[in-house]
């Protein structure tokens, strides 16, 4: 399974998945270049951004999700290549 930003309120619904076989990657990292990204875009308000950044730290999702597979999709500007990106869930796929 991936997930690019289901709502931390989802963690039960993902553990589940998890804990029944499913491979589950976590996409985190550089969060200041997420934000920068995020703003490009023009789809994210900052404000929304933070809030869904705080739900994740207090649920503690890369705590509980990340053990599975954790992947960093962002360098120090914006978004990685994706074909680094699938090289790298490829390599943790045979893990």
């Amino acid at each position: 399974m991936i997930s690019w930003g289901f709502s931390p309120d989802h963690v039960a619904d993902v553990l589940f998945l998890k804990e029944h076989g499913w491979f589950v990657v976590w996409f985190d990292g550089d969060r200041p270049a997420a934000l920068k990204s995020f703003i490009a875009r023009g789809t994210v308000p900052e404000a929304a951004f933070y809030a869904k950044m705080f739900a994740i730290e207090r649920q503690r999702v890369p705590e509980r999700i990340a053990p599975h597979a954790c992947v960093d999709p962002f360098d120090q500007s914006m978004f990685r290549p994706l074909d680094d990106i699938v090289q790298q869930l490829l390599r943790l796929s045979t893990i």
